[in-house]
């Protein structure tokens, strides 16, 4: 006859691991992958995921979302499954400074300029002293200032600890 095969039901919560202990996490993607399937899912805000439809056997099941490293566990499924996961933060440092315009009168604030982090897509927009904060994980990466009426400058930074960056944009 036909060869029947089981399903089953792959469930969880996923949890970040923070200094207050271990938090839900929302928006965290699950792919199970194993011979033949390949199954997405995301966390609900409670961080709980739920895959159906996924049969007997070895599976590798990733978690992962923006600002956390990724974790991939492997288990065989002979039934309904219940996996909790839990995933990291990546460490970030503080990414701040001031943008200015020089003036005859001399440097003065810009207030509502965007500054833009484009590794991770992060955004920031100055206030009205002129000041930014971001907070972006190691690395290098461009930093976009931007605002109608001027030029656009780009900058290369590298990030290893808590930095400071001003910038002077000009019309």
């Amino acid at each position: 006859g036909p060869d029947l095969r089981f399903t089953f039901t792959v469930s969880g919560v996923v949890r970040a691991v923070t200094s207050a202990g271990l938090v839900p996490l929302d928006g965290a993607k699950l792919l199970i992958t194993g011979t033949s399937i390949r199954l997405t899912t995301t966390s609900d805000a409670s961080g709980r995921y739920s895959v159906s439809g996924v049969f007997d056997g070895i599976k590798t099941i990733s978690a992962s979302k923006e600002g956390y490293e990724p974790k991939t566990i492997i288990v065989t499924t002979t039934g309904d499954t219940q996996l909790d996961i839990q995933i990291v933060r990546i460490p970030t440092h503080t990414l701040s400074g001031v943008v200015s315009q020089m003036t005859p009168a001399g440097r003065v604030p810009l207030e509502g300029v965007r500054v833009h982090w484009s590794e991770m897509h992060l955004d920031a927009t100055t206030n009205a002293a002129g000041f930014y904060s971001l907070d972006v994980p190691r690395g290098q990466s461009l930093l976009l200032a931007s605002k109608d009426g001027y030029k656009e400058k780009v900058l290369t930074v590298a990030v290893s600890n808590d930095v400071r960056v001003d910038i002077e944009l000009e019309q």
